[in-house]
């Protein structure tokens, strides 16, 4: 059986399509706007569905019957009644979430998928879930190598189609074990299959079988063992620095990932803490268009003997995750000074102040400016507004952007920088400064007037 473990509301557009039938579609005459009202006993049936499902399904059976009873009470207090679809859902969502904290148990009104649900013989294995996994590149949707031979590859899912995902993840893991260092993206992933994630994470560890974690079904009372798998087709990424970065966004599958980052102490998680969803789901048809995401069973790791439950997973280096790449690249690009490879320490020593303006911009005062305006052999350097602007006879206008100590970028031109030194007579003198190494000092001999 393929766990499939996403964030409902994050990925629910995939589900949803994938599990619409041409049959479901010219079956259903339920409106499909959120707004449609209900009528007293169309919301009491749809109560009575789900706590059927929670009681049949639901992974935690020590947990159904205060899940059940808060349902209830909210029910008896009238807060179902004379109410739209879509505010159904949201409240029956508030109540659930109050009661087990399990972000996988939830509904959601869907009229076609609800119907699609009902015809899918295994709405887990349907064919639009390969289908967009091909457009997406089986989730691997940027690959890049960025200075300092860092490679870096971003992760939006964790698809697994038979005989396709696999030769992916190999493709990726030969392309990141080549790096100095190594970033994976899992920012916003919201999930996937536990297959996808036993692949990869295999690459981080030692040539041997492993276990990994125990996956224990709540329907059947049975469990599946995953281990890391010992033989692999592409080299794996070993002897370097390996960075994970997470945000709120990440869920499910990709927090497993980062989980067995964490626990196996294969490298270093980068961000914020994560959404906290460890729970397999699968979807399931309410009456009226509704459908429901119920836990059906848990993860357990190796080493932990737990999981990452309703508290998420902690990063080791702490940021807000818009700047996480900055961090991992701080870090990496730093260790990659001291490489033995000249050109990796070059790049390394260009890229870095730039990477840390991005993090620490640097703002200058219009006096500040000013004071390095002036003609430098055949360049003047004028202030226009708050901008710097390099100017030359018969060549554009270079605006420059502070990076700090003096160092300027230059818009639009990445192989090089101006830097201005303020010399003891308090001269001024300019460095271009070139990506391949050379550099040109001029000094000011006129200031504007």
């Amino acid at each position: 059986m393929k766990y499939l473990s996403s964030f409902f509301f994050a990925f629910g557009v995939f589900l949803a399509a994938a599990t619409i039938t041409t049959t479901a579609q010219a079956a259903t005459d339920i409106s499909s706007n959120a707004a449609t009202p209900l009528n007293r006993v169309q919301t009491q049936s749809v109560i009575d569905s789900l706590i059927d499902k929670i009681q049949k399904l639901y992974v935690f059976p020590e947990k159904r019957t205060q899940i059940v009873a808060a349902i209830n009470a909210d029910n008896a207090q009238g807060r179902y009644l004379d109410i739209t679809a879509g505010d159904l859902a949201n409240r029956l969502n508030a109540t659930l979430l109050a009661a087990s904290n399990d972000k996988h148990l939830n509904v959601a009104f869907d009229p076609a998928r609800s119907n699609g649900l009902n015809d899918a013989s295994d709405p887990l294995d349907h064919a639009f879930f390969d289908a967009e996994g091909l457009r997406l590149n089986q989730g691997y949707v940027r690959q890049e190598i960025l200075p300092g031979n860092i490679r870096y590859v971003r992760i939006q899912m964790f698809f697994w189609t038979e005989n396709t995902t696999a030769k992916v993840i190999d493709a990726a893991a030969q392309f990141l074990s080549g790096g100095s260092a190594v970033i994976i993206d899992l920012r916003g992933n919201g999930g996937g299959h536990a297959e996808a994630v036993q692949r990869l994470i295999s690459y981080l560890m030692p040539a041997e079988s492993i276990p990994l974690m125990t996956f224990f079904d709540g329907s059947t009372g049975k469990s599946l063992f995953t281990k890391s798998i010992a033989k692999l087709p592409s080299r794996r990424i070993s002897g370097r620095p390996v960075y994970v970065l997470i945000d709120r966004g990440s869920f499910s599958a990709a927090e497993e990932f980062a989980y067995h980052i964490q626990q196996f102490k294969l490298g270093t998680l980068v961000g914020e803490t994560t959404a906290g969803g460890a729970n397999n789901n699968m979807f399931v048809s309410l009456p009226e268009g509704f459908i429901a995401s119920v836990s059906f069973g848990r993860p357990i790791h190796a080493v932990s003997k737990t999981n990452w439950e309703g508290i998420g997973i902690t990063p080791d280096r702490p940021a807000p995750g818009p700047a996480a790449l900055d961090i991992a690249l701080t870090e990496a690009l730093t260790t990659s000074l001291q490489s033995s490879d000249m050109k990796i320490k070059a790049e390394a020593e260009w890229e870095l102040p730039a990477v840390k303006a991005r993090l620490a911009p640097t703002t200058l005062g219009p006096e500040e400016l000013q004071a390095l305006t002036g003609r430098y052999g055949e360049r003047e350097i004028r202030l226009n507004g708050d901008t710097l602007t390099s100017y030359r006879a018969g060549l554009p206008p270079i605006e420059l952007t502070p990076m700090g100590d003096g160092l300027f970028a230059a818009v639009g031109r990445s192989e090089v920088r101006f830097h201005f030194v303020r010399k003891a007579s308090d001269s001024v003198v300019l460095e271009l400064l070139f990506r391949d190494g050379p550099r040109q000092t001029i000094s000011r001999h006129a200031t504007p007037q």
